[in-house]
Parts: C-alpha cells; structure tokens; sequence
C-alpha cells in the first residue's frame, strides 16, 4: 500500500510547494510595488533630548522598521556631507506641529544663516550612519521651543531582492510555458525554425523599451561625472564651433567625438527632465533585440517555442546586467555606441550559414564592416572587439573567405563606417591642431600645442595572468578594489594574486564572467574527453564539427568573446569598456550549457538556474542621480556673470564645464588646472592660454566649483591672475556650488611669453 500512497503524497507536498512559492513571489512582487509606489511610509518622533547644540541642529537618526535590520528594506540619503550638496535621493519630510517644512536638501550655511525650515537629511562621512540637519520655521532652538517634530519617510524593498522576485516570477511564467510547449511541439520532428518574424521583432522591441523606461523612470536624472565634465560641453562646443574659443575646460576629455552625444545633448537641451530621460533611455532598448536575434541564429536546430524559450532567458541575462542597467538613461555611450557592434557581431554570424555562390554574403560582410568602423568612430574604445571579430573569422571562416571577401570588403566596410562615426570631427581636429584623435596618440602624430603622451583614461591593465583571473571574483565579490583596499585571489588558502587597482569607477555585483570562466574551462574539458572517447584526432573532430552551421557559430561566439575580452584586458582593463561582452553573456552561458548537457530540458533547467542566479546577485554601479525637475541642472547665473565679453579663468578638479552653454555665447573659459590637463605657461597649449588671458580686455573672472586649494592659487599666480576675494559671488546647480570672483591680470614684466608653434 505505501508503494502507492507515497507517489501521490510526494506529488501532493510538490504542489503544495510550488503553490506556496507561486503565493510567496506574488506576495513579494506587491509589497514591492507597493513600496517603489510610496505607500509604505514610516513616521516617527524626534527626541528633543537627542538633538546636538549649535545654529545648525544635527541629530544621528535612522529611519528604521521591523524588517529594516533584516535587509528587506532601504532607506536612502544624501551621499554628501558638509558643505556639499548630495545627490537629492533622500525622501524624508519633516513636520513641525504637522506642518511640512522645507525647503529640503540644503546646504549647511542656508540652514545655519536663513534657517526657517531649512532641512537635509544626509550620509555621514562614515556612509553607515546617517545625519538630520534641520532649523525650526523660526530659528529657535528645538530643544526647548515646546514644539512636535516627526518625519515621514517611504522606505523601499531591496533592489536586489525586486529584481530577484520579478525573476523568479518571469521563471514561474516561463515554466507554464513550457509545459505548454512540451504538450503541444515535443512529440513533433525538430527542424530548423526560420526568422524571427516582424511582429516578434515588434514584441521584443516592446520588451526591451518597458525594461529601460521603467529603469529611467524608477532611477531618476543622470548627473554622472562625466556627464558634467564633458558629455555636455563636447556637443555643445562642437554645435557652436567653439574649440578655437575656449581652451580645456572640459579637461583632456573636451577633444572627444561629439558626434554620439548629439543626441543626448538636443534631449536635455529642449525637453523637460522627464521626457530627456525618457528618449535617452530609449537607445539601450535596442539592444535587447540585437542580443535576442543573435541567440535566436545560435539554436537554429530548436523548434520556434524552445528556441523563444531559451534565447529569452539568454537576453535576459544578458540586459540585465551591471554594466548595462547603471548606463540606461544615462549620458554615457557604452551601451549605445554598442549597438552597431552587436548588429556587425550579428551580420558576422549570419554570414556563416551563408555559400560562396550566395549573394547575400559580400553585403553582409560589407555590413558587418561599417558597423563595426561605425562603432570604433563613436569610441575607440571598441578596439579589442574589432581583434575578436577578425579572430573569430580565421578560426571558423575558412581561409579563402577570410582573404577573398572578410579582408577587403569588411576594411572598406569599416572604413566608411569609421568616416560616418567620427571622420568629420577628426578632419576638423586634424586640420586644427595636427592629431585627429587628440587628445589620444600624440606620441605618434605630435601636435604641437600638447604633450607627446598616450591619453587613455582608466587604463587599469592587469600585471599578471593571476590578476587577471582575479578580476571575475572581485566582481562577484562586489565592493571597490583600491590601493587602500585590495582584493587577493586566494584558492585553498594559496594567494596567487593581489588586485590594488580598481578595475570600475563603482563599485558593483555580477556572477555572469566567473559564471562563463568556469564553464568555458568545464566545456573545454568536456569536448576533450568526447573527442579522445570517439578516438578521433582534434583536427579531424575540429572539422566534423564546423560541418554544422550552429557548431560553427558557437565556436565563432565563444573565440569572439575569448579574444576581445583578453584584449580588453591588454589595452584597458576597466569594466565600463565592457557593455558588449556583458549583453552577450547569456547566450555564451547558453551556448556553454548546451555543450555540457545533451538534453533539452536539461539546458533549460540549467539556464533557468544561471539566469535566476545571474539576476539575484547583480547590483548595478551607482552613478549620481537626481529627482526630475524642471530644468536638467537646476542652474541660474548671476547678473554680472552675463557681462559682455568675459573671461572665466576655470581652476579646480571637479567636473563643471556643463554649465558653459547657459553662459552667453561670447564668454570665453580657460581652464587652468584639471586631473588631465594642467597647463604651463611656458610650454605647450599653456603658452597659448598665457597669451590671450594677457591679451583680454574685457571683464575677467575666477570660476570655481570648490574651494581653492595651494596648487590652484599657486597656477593663478603663474599666469599672473589676481583674484579679488571680496567680491565673489555664489550659485548653484542641483548638484554642485560654484564661486566667481572678479579678478585682473597683467603682462610679465619682461613681456608675453613666446608664441606657441601650431594653430588653433
């Protein structure tokens, strides 16, 4: 009898099960929409007693809950402290006697000198605590004005917990599905599916927006570093012919392509705040449909239900991402310059499965060339990938091919391609100043206004093979590698490496490269032991296997991504240059399981498993952000700023040349001092610089976004700048303070310094 009953009772506990964690994800997925929505608002009291002495009251306060401490919830703040403004993420309210005061987020002399309601809630120094700066609507001191004072916070279900729950729930979706499909498609002959149809494209492209713009919307403005130090002014110089205007104040980084960031600027320029990241935010989505169109050539020998299945779950890996989601909306064009590299990746692939006698295949290789050179013309950057794909070509494209159509159609391909992408701009460089990838290689073509140095910037290149196979565990780790800070690779208590160099600019969480590390070394072993077991040579076994289109294409991804990522590795090492690899890493994930595993409800299980597993872990790198407001920077210029005429002599290490085009359009900025370009008066761009702040006749100001330190006041006396400090004035933007002072300058007493050789 219990041979029978304890089937029945396993099948009855299994439902039950899976009913529960059905009720459970449900549950979790609805306090999460609830909480992102703002309904679960915390309120508490402030104890008098704990309120510090001084203009400025400070109390150490935490917003807690039960589920607080267990880690279910967030609660967000300033990332500044001091006399800095943060990031404006903080959603606590203050009441005093019920009534809401304000305004919040501000700096700590407004709170201490107009007070009257003035508030900030805010990161310490220390990052774990947390710190309530506030004055009453009248200035007196709370601790003793008899009046009621309490805050209202909604606080947030983990991220990473919501992205994990939705995972789950697309999982729970998807196995529906699949019992759908093994009911209906599995008893049928397999047989190669054809293409993705045009209303699967539409649905895919519909997938792909809801992701970015739910993103965009749930993660607010973009006001990254970069952003302010050139995205920004690079187009707008560019637009307003303005490189022989200014000199520097976009650092080294103000001679980059403007071309790929045209579009960011014309969205923040004439939209509001919300919409400009709406329309950013809508560029990344195309990557969702290149990523799926490639895993859908990979698995050609599936039905079209088991193909849907898998290449969804490869996509979703693949833009779920750390890399790609801290991008969407944002200024940075890693995940958007990407996309002609994935379509020349795509065409690459396709041109596989394509005769010698067909002629479709010089226009794809055409096509694979100018989106690749299109690619390289947004950012150079995409170097190591142009080395993966022509790698990839040798090993699986045959020789012929390679020499007779892959060379010289894909070279006139990409350099078409390269021209539309940044020959224009690059002329106009070269013509200018004599190098047209300035300020990059001046040690090849010398222009004479820089030093001859090679300029990439974040160029962390590992010292060892051991460092570089530290670098997918210390993602997986998360946390930020520093000199400070090291992470060492240590198997079995043996330290084989130590990484003391950041390897991101943020720190983050991601599985998908140690994931693909490991199987890729599990599949090279696997396909050994069959080759040795079926007693055939490697060469032989090589070439049985590129008999098959797909085969063929799985190795060509697989030595694509191989190559590019060790050449990543040799040329720059920084995670951000990595987007690509990052999007295509579910399909490499599925490509790698269905070499380990024969059957396909096995590689799906399997993936299903990464994918869940790959989603839960990842956090995104965090880049400054900010609530949509009116305007994108929230900025205003002093009256006198606007004089006709001016000259601002820019000095300090922050990023502000994204406030130059709400200046008037004949204001001229010198920047003096940066990270990447400090100016001699006596050499190079400096004598140039040192020259026409002699020669201005017009009013001139100091204009800085912090305060001044040593080197930077020691910069201003070498280019005889005398700065009143008594007459400066303050302003802001929704991210930064900024100082102008009036200042004079005058001629060296034994006259101007020699003329610069080269042109401007």
């Amino acid at each position: 009898m219990s041979r029978f009953r304890l089937p029945a009772l396993a099948a009855l506990l299994f439902r039950s099960l899976r009913a529960g964690v059905t009720v459970l994800v449900v549950g979790l997925l609805g306090v999460a929409a609830a909480s992102w929505a703002g309904l679960l608002v915390v309120e508490q009291g402030i104890d008098p007693t704990q309120v510090g002495p001084g203009p400025v009251q400070w109390i150490d306060y935490h917003v807690d809950t039960p589920w607080r401490t267990s880690g279910l919830f967030v609660t967000e703040c300033d990332d500044n402290s001091g006399e800095s403004r943060g990031t404006l993420r903080s959603e606590l309210v203050l009441y005093e006697d019920g009534r809401r005061l304000g305004p919040d987020h501000s700096f700590d002399d407004a709170i201490r000198d107009a007070g009257r309601g003035a508030y900030s809630y805010r990161c310490l120094d220390s990052g774990a605590s947390r710190g309530l700066a506030f004055s009453a609507s009248d200035n007196s001191d709370p601790r003793g004005n008899g009046r009621h004072y309490r805050v209202s916070y909604p606080i947030k279900m983990a991220p990473t917990l919501v992205i994990g729950t939705l995972a789950l729930f697309v999982i729970l979706v998807q196995r529906q599905i699949l019992s759908w499909v093994y009911e209906r498609d599995c008893r049928r002959p397999l047989s190669p599916s054809p293409a993705l149809s045009r209303w699967e494209v539409i649905v895919m492209a519909l997938v792909g927006l809801s992701l970015t713009i739910l993103w965009t919307l749930g993660h607010g403005q973009s006001i990254n570093w970069d952003q302010k130090n050139y995205h920004i002014y690079v187009a707008y110089s560019w637009l307003h012919d303005r490189t022989h205007v200014d000199i520097g104040p976009a650092q080294g980084q103000g001679w980059m392509n403007p071309l790929p960031y045209l579009p960011y600027y014309f969205a923040i320029e004439y939209l509001r705040p919300i919409w400009a990241g709406i329309v950013i935010g809508i560029f990344p989505a195309i990557n969702f449909v290149l990523v799926y169109a490639i895993g859908w050539m990979m698995f050609s020998h599936y039905s079209r239900l088991q193909r849907h299945t898998l290449v969804f779950l490869a996509a979703l890996v693949g833009v779920t991402g750390p890399i790609f989601l801290s991008e969407v909306s944002t200024t940075y064009i890693d995940n958007t310059a990407c996309i002609p590299l994935l379509a020349a990746l795509g065409l690459a692939i396709r041109s596989l499965s394509c005769e010698e006698s067909d002629r479709r295949l010089p226009w794809l290789i055409f096509g694979m060339g100018l989106f690749l050179g299109l690619a390289l013309g947004f950012k150079l950057t995409h170097g190591p990938f142009a080395v993966g794909l022509a790698a990839a070509f040798l090993v699986c494209g045959g020789l012929r091919r390679v020499l007779v159509r892959v060379v010289p159609l894909g070279l006139l391909g990409a350099g078409v391609g390269f021209g539309l992408g940044g020959g224009y701009p690059a002329f106009l460089l070269w013509e200018q100043y004599g190098n047209p990838l300035l300020p990059m290689f001046n040690t090849i073509f010398r222009a004479p206004l820089f030093p001859p140095i090679v300029f990439i910037p974040y160029a962390v290149i590992p010292h060892s093979f051991a460092e570089a196979l530290a670098y997918p565990v210390s993602w997986f780790q998360g946390g930020m590698v520093t000199p400070d800070r090291p992470f060492c690779l240590r198997p079995f208590g043996y330290q084989m490496a130590c990484l003391s160099r950041y390897t991101a600019e943020s720190p983050f969480y991601d599985c998908r490269f140690l994931l693909i590390h490991v199987l890729i070394i599990l599949t090279a072993l696997i396909t050994a032991i069959r080759a040795v077991v079926m007693r055939a040579h490697f060469a032989a076994f090589y070439r049985a296997a590129l008999v098959r289109s797909e085969i063929r294409s799985w190795l060509f991804l697989t030595v694509f991504c191989v190559v590019s990522y060790g050449m990543w590795l040799l040329e720059f090492g920084l995670s951000r240059y990595l987007v690509a690899l990052e999007l295509v890493s579910g399909v490499l994930l599925m490509v790698g399981l269905s070499v380990v595993f024969r059957r396909y409800r096995h590689r799906v299980l399997a993936m299903t498993a990464c994918t869940v597993f790959s989603v839960a872990w990842t956090q995104p790198m965090d880049w400054s952000r900010v609530p949509y407001g009116q305007t994108w920077f929230d900025l205003s210029i002093p009256a006198p700023l606007t004089a006709p005429n001016t000259l601002f002599v820019m000095v300090s290490e922050m990023a502000f040349s994204y406030i130059i085009p709400s200046f008037p359009e004949d204001a001229r900025f010198i920047r003096l001092s940066s990270t990447t370009l400090f100016l001699e008066p006596d050499a190079y761009l400096g004598q140039v610089a040192f020259q026409e702040i002699a020669a201005h006749r017009g009013p001139v100001w100091m204009l800085t976004a912090m305060p001044l330190n040593a080197r930077d006041r020691t910069q201003l006396a070498r280019f005889h700048v005398d700065v009143d400090f008594d007459r400066c004035l303050q302003f802001s933007s929704n991210s930064d303070r900024f100082t102008a002072c009036p200042a004079t300058t005058h001629r060296r007493s034994e006259g101007v310094a020699p003329q610069a050789s080269g042109s401007r």
